[in-house]
């Protein structure tokens, strides 16, 4: 295990990676000598710019450790290459996994980055044939991509969008395939807008249809609508560089991670009601 903090760009915010992961988690470095929850997801789940994220206020509210495995810019690629992260999740009493964007996978039109799957790396012979006209060296990330590409051709755009929402619950069922107790899914619902003036919903493509596939595996779904927290009149309590001003304002604030606590606590509270004998 290593530990580290970030630099300048992501001020008070601790960074850990575990056995061989090159992915870079929550700090800090945990043990797993008791009982404990993980907490699985990019950079919601991290905490991107926040002092304590859901994951460290569900473990003080609860009582029981709650692993932050979360990572910035990741998703589904770069957790299910991670056989580290895998074991440590799989070993755990309960597993909370965040429904992350179906853009970012590698696909038959496209490749990502292995570990920043928000990175275009570059496209296959078959997206460069369904769209001639588009210089994809332009795109660095996989958000602009999508959005330029729907622009240029919503038809086209359709074939895209659909071989990705089949990847998505494709890879989510091997994902959830990995735990002998049923994970919850943590489907945060929001919409952000990037510096190019584009409006996403996310987690980008997922909707209730992908998630109804997933409901034989899942102990819940645990659905909370969020504003990112330029709108929600968070940015007084955001921890960022000013070079990191767009980003923060883009990602969920502190505030909102209390609120998405509060709601884990009283689901996993509820449940062990029900459990409990009469």
């Amino acid at each position: 295990m290593s530990f580290q903090t970030f630099g300048a760009d992501a001020p008070g915010e601790e960074a850990c990676q575990y056995g061989a992961s090159r992915l870079q988690c929550r700090g800090p470095v945990r043990q797993f000598d008791t009982p404990y929850m993980v907490a699985m997801g990019d950079s919601e789940t991290f905490g991107k710019f926040v002092k304590y994220p859901f994951a460290s206020l569900l473990e003080k509210s609860i009582g029981m450790p709650c692993v932050n495995l979360g990572s910035p810019n990741s998703g589904l690629d770069a957790l299910l290459q991670d056989p580290d992260l895998i074991r440590i999740a799989k070993q755990a009493d309960l597993a909370i996994i965040q429904a992350m964007g179906a853009q970012n996978l590698t696909n038959r039109f496209f490749r990502v980055h292995p570990r920043r799957n928000d990175r275009f790396l570059e496209p296959t012979p078959v997206l460069a044939e369904l769209f001639p006209e588009v210089d994809f060296t332009d795109f660095a990330f996989t958000n602009h991509m999508m959005h330029s590409l729907q622009q240029v051709s919503p038809r086209r755009f359709s074939l895209i969008s659909h071989e990705l929402k089949q990847a998505w619950v494709s890879r989510m069922h091997l994902l959830l395939r990995q735990f002998a107790r049923r994970p919850i899914l943590l489907w945060l619902r929001y919409e952000t807008v990037s510096g190019f003036g584009e409006a996403t919903h996310n987690p980008f493509l997922v909707d209730g249809a992908m998630v109804a596939e997933l409901k034989p595996h899942l102990r819940q779904v645990v659905e909370i609508p969020v504003q990112p927290a330029s709108e929600a009149q968070e940015m007084n309590a955001m921890i960022f560089a000013m070079a990191e001003q767009e980003a923060a304002a883009n990602m969920i604030g502190q505030a909102t991670h209390h609120r998405i606590a509060k709601e884990l606590r009283r689901v996993l509270i509820s449940g062990a009601q029900r459990k409990r004998p009469a």
